[in-house]
């Protein structure tokens, strides 16, 4: 099977695959050093009028070979490897259909957030989800809620309040 290659956009000299890889024009070759951040996603570092950056290959190969992530959505890895970088691994999904996913395939065990004495109730989730995928900053939302903001992180990452509906 043939790679396929695409410049990457507002980096001019490189390109990514439909396989996952980076290349530099400059090196001439794929581009060995790749970084695994804490959360699991694979990242390089790009140079753009002399500022190093790094960026999640996962979004590269989407931008390249699928199209613009508009604001609110998110890339989903289908198979939940997220070292598994190819065009067709991945897919753009809603924070809320993400979150569906990793726990139909059981990326995701824990159910929490409605029991007893719960700060939050179901209906706040959705307003929530909107505000992170607006950009809201977690510590503002958690004091808005009364809650810690690891409270919100969890509702983030799809840990707590896991059926719901994001309002649009």
């Amino acid at each position: 099977m043939t790679e396929i290659w695409r410049p990457i956009r507002f980096f001019d000299g490189y390109f990514v695959s439909d396989q996952g890889s980076v290349l530099s024009k400059r090196y001439g070759r794929p581009l060995k050093k790749t970084v695994r951040k804490r959360d699991g996603y694979l990242v390089v570092s790009l140079c753009a009028l002399g500022v190093h950056k790094q960026v999640s290959i996962h979004r590269l190969v989407v931008e390249a070979f699928i199209g613009t992530i508009p604001d609110g959505m998110t890339v989903n890895h289908i198979s939940g490897d997220k070292k598994d970088n190819r065009a067709s691994n991945l897919e753009i999904v809603s924070v809320a259909e993400n979150v569906r996913h990793a726990h139909r395939i059981g990326l995701c065990t824990s159910r929490s957030g409605s029991g007893i004495g719960a700060k939050l109730k179901p209906t706040d989730i959705p307003v929530i989800l909107k505000r992170i995928e607006k950009g809201d900053i977690g510590r503002r939302i958690a004091e808005d809620y009364g809650v810690h903001e690891a409270t919100i992180s969890a509702i983030k990452c799809g840990v707590s309040w896991l059926t719901f509906e994001v309002v649009k």
